[in-house]
């Protein structure tokens, strides 16, 4: 969560959602709980309120509440997507990524190629979903992570363009597009950001690259190798101190650990192997 006390993950393979103290470098279970849905894939907080993005089916966004280290479902908060996803779903076409805003004003999820577009949900004081989302289509398909920047627009990644999408939130949950450009390499799946640069994981090239944007929030690539990673990137964070991004190959099981400098430049530190096979789902504190 938000202070580091817990942590959050969802369990695919059993519709479950686990909840850990963070005791340093030691975990401790704390709860389960039912997703609300079939195969969670990604999760987001914002202050107390958390929503668990269900991938499979016709797909389903659920809120709870984080309580004394305990998850509550808050009741009538289930929204369905209408998709018409396998279950587990083919990994193109399965929701990817759930996020509230920075103010904690909308949800927004990525629809991958199930739509190829963005739906943002209202939310209220209270954490009521509005009934229904708002749908902005993509500039390229295949919409699959994103982050916010300083003045709270999206920074997305599509991977079909192997690019970076920046988007304006409305308050009637439109997006604006604000600027599209590629790295010009093979599925820019991840990304993360730390000092107003921008990191992107290419899962078919094994390569991060670095963007960052214009006073207006149009995107910008700096280095479109600004690291070699592994095969299969996946997921990447960055410390809450914007001082190392931390990469994960879960095509290679591996993990690497960069300095971020000046300019956004990344030197690598470090690279533990070993890591799970096709393990996606990483977080600092």
């Amino acid at each position: 969560m938000n202070d580091g006390s817990e942590l959050l993950a969802v369990n695919a393979g059993s519709d479950t959602v686990s909840v850990f103290a963070v005791d340093g470098t030691n975990l401790r279970l704390l709860q389960q709980v039912a997703s609300q849905g079939l195969f969670p894939d990604s999760i987001a907080t914002s202050g107390r309120f958390v929503a668990v993005l269900n991938a499979g089916g016709a797909g389903a966004v659920a809120e709870f509440i984080l309580v004394n280290g305990r998850l509550v479902a808050l009741s009538g908060q289930v929204r369905a997507l209408g998709l018409s996803n396998t279950t587990p779903p083919e990994f193109h076409h399965g929701v990817g990524e759930v996020a509230y805003t920075p103010n904690g004003q909308h949800l927004i999820i990525t629809g991958k190629l199930s739509n190829n577009a963005y739906d943002v949900f209202s939310v209220a004081n209270n954490g009521a979903l509005g009934a229904a989302p708002v749908v902005t289509p993509s500039d390229n398909a295949l919409p699959f992570s994103f982050t916010f920047d300083d003045a709270g627009n999206v920074v997305s990644t599509e991977a079909s363009n192997s690019s970076v999408d920046t988007y304006s939130v409305n308050a009637n949950g439109t997006l604006t597009s604000l600027g599209s450009v590629s790295d010009g390499a093979t599925a820019l799946c991840w990304i993360s950001g730390a000092n107003g640069y921008f990191f992107g994981s290419n899962a078919g090239s094994g390569t991060i690259s670095t963007f960052d944007e214009s006073a207006q929030g149009v995107p910008a690539l700096v280095n479109a190798t600004a690291a070699t990673a592994h095969a299969g990137t996946t997921d990447s964070v960055v410390s809450p101190d914007g001082s190392f991004l931390y990469v994960e190959s879960g095509g290679a099981g591996t993990l690497d650990a960069y300095a971020i400098g000046t300019g956004g430049t990344l030197t690598p530190l470090e690279t533990i192997f070993n890591i799970p096979v096709a393990s996606e789902g990483i977080a600092a504190s």
